[in-house]
């Protein structure tokens, strides 16, 4: 049970930092307009409490809003340049196929 549990928690994971990579110019300019509104220590809304419609919930766009609000935390996923951007980005790409297997 454990191991099934984790399988789709990393498959999750995987699909979030792929749509890091793939939409990482939104994230970039969503991610900026987002800090402009906000105080220092501020954070916007978690997004996951939404209502979505089913299909864009199972999109790759909808799933980068992990990454807008993660780069409150932690500006470098919000900046294709970084170190950590290509490292889970690279992550999603190469983990998930060996993950689910």
């Amino acid at each position: 049970v454990s191991a099934a549990l984790f399988v789709v928690i990393n498959s999750m994971i995987a699909v979030w930092e792929m749509s890091l990579h793939v939409y990482s110019k939104h994230i970039t300019s969503s991610f900026q307009q987002l800090k402009k509104r906000h105080e220092k220590d501020t954070f916007p809304p978690v997004f996951m409490f939404a209502h979505v419609p089913l299909a864009e919930a199972l999109g790759l766009k909808y799933w980068s809003n992990v990454w807008i609000l993660y780069s409150f935390f932690d500006e470098s996923y919000a900046d294709p340049k970084s170190y950590g951007f290509w490292i889970d980005s690279g992550n999603g790409f190469t983990t998930l196929i060996p993950g689910v297997v």
